[in-house]
């Protein structure tokens, strides 16, 4: 991996871990929590999205491998037991069909 692309991804795990400190030191209520993880839900579906997009020759492995190396920053990140993110990452993947459609189109 390119320097830049270290940074790029260094930058990134960052960004979530200290919005995700954030989210759970704010005292809020459990309603306002869970908006907050709500939006991460979207950010990390979109994370994947952004990811996807710039690879030339998306692949079903290929988008896999995107959305588990996703998953793993954001368990880094945010502490998340592998039992709370797997139905997160089992939906994602299940939306290939969807983003290959997409990714056809764009090409």
């Amino acid at each position: 991996m390119g320097s830049g692309k270290k940074i790029a991804a260094a930058a990134v795990l960052g960004a979530v871990a200290g919005a995700i400190a954030g989210v759970l030191l704010a005292p809020k209520s459990g309603k306002e929590t869970r908006a907050d993880l709500e939006k991460w839900v979207k950010d990390f579906k979109k994370e994947v999205a952004k990811r996807s997009s710039k690879v030339r020759v998306l692949t079903q492995k290929k988008y896999n491998e995107i959305v588990d190396m996703v998953a793993k920053e954001y368990k880094v990140a945010k502490k998340f037991q592998e039992k709370e993110l797997a139905p997160l990452v089992k939906e994602v993947k299940s939306r290939w069909a969807a983003v290959s459609k997409e990714a056809k189109k764009r090409s």
